[in-house]
């Protein structure tokens, strides 16, 4: 039986003077907006 797979991505890029730790936190941020707005999308945060 086929099943159905669905993909959400969350995107940021590091600016200037940005730690890790916010880069990952928006990341995050993104995917869960991708998520939770309809799945099978990218989201740049």
């Amino acid at each position: 039986m086929p099943r159905q797979v669905t993909s959400s991505f969350g995107v940021a890029l590091r600016g200037p003077g940005e730690t890790p730790d916010d880069l990952i936190k928006r990341t995050d941020e993104a995917l869960y907006e991708a998520k939770e707005t309809g799945r099978n999308k990218v989201v740049i945060g």
